[in-house]
């Protein structure tokens, strides 16, 4: 069942003990033009950009590659900045001892900046080096395994699809923020907002 913005959510809700976020487009902003990387790889619009590098044949080509995509996150992330309402969520969440961790598709060096930078509050970050990255479930999982916390108690905040299947093959609640864009995908959440404001009302009235 899906809960659409503007129906209250809070019977839904009130079994979550723990929230995991994504990271660009969700906690921060975020500035990368996947249209140039992709060009720049030789990647297709419609194919996953980091399977696609992680298939290339020849590990001189596949690592050029690989650090091209890091120095466009690594520049993305030295200008990130909080999004409305994010930094409020989890303020509130961690004054009600709500675990809270990320779960991002961004390398570790990109992830470290932006959390430093914006002094996001969190003690633990899963990146695409520790395990397959989204839309499989193993980071969340993982993150589940780590705080002793069954999936189905647990929310996978995110503002794309990937975050979507995501939290979906975790069996975790999962959580659509759309910034009020038309999302075909929408359907797929368990839950959606058009900004994380919808969360602190549901959470904490």
């Amino acid at each position: 069942m899906t809960i659409e913005i503007g129906q209250a959510p809070l019977p839904l809700i009130n079994h979550i003990d723990g929230i995991i976020f994504d990271m660009d487009g969700t906690l921060v902003d975020s500035s990368l033009d996947f249209v140039l990387m992709r060009q720049q790889v030789g990647c297709p619009q419609d194919v996953d950009m980091l399977k696609f590098i992680d298939a290339i044949n020849d590990p001189v080509e596949r690592q050029r590659c690989a650090d091209l995509v890091v120095e466009h996150e690594l520049q993305d992330a030295r200008q990130s900045r909080w999004l409305p309402g994010a930094k409020q969520l989890m303020q509130q969440l961690h004054q009600h001892q709500i675990p809270q961790a990320i779960v991002t598709r961004n390398s570790a060096q990109a992830c470290q900046i932006k959390i430093n930078n914006n002094q996001i509050p969190v003690t633990l970050a899963i990146t695409r080096e520790n395990h397959r990255p989204k839309p499989a479930p193993d980071a969340l999982l993982a993150v589940a395994q780590q705080w002793d916390i069954t999936p189905q108690r647990l929310m996978y905040v995110g503002d794309y699809l990937y975050d979507v299947q995501a939290g979906n093959n975790a069996g975790m609640m999962s959580c659509l923020i759309t910034h009020e864009r038309d999302l075909a995908y929408s359907s797929d959440a368990d839950i959606v907002f058009e900004q994380l404001d919808g969360l602190i009302e549901a959470f904490f009235g």
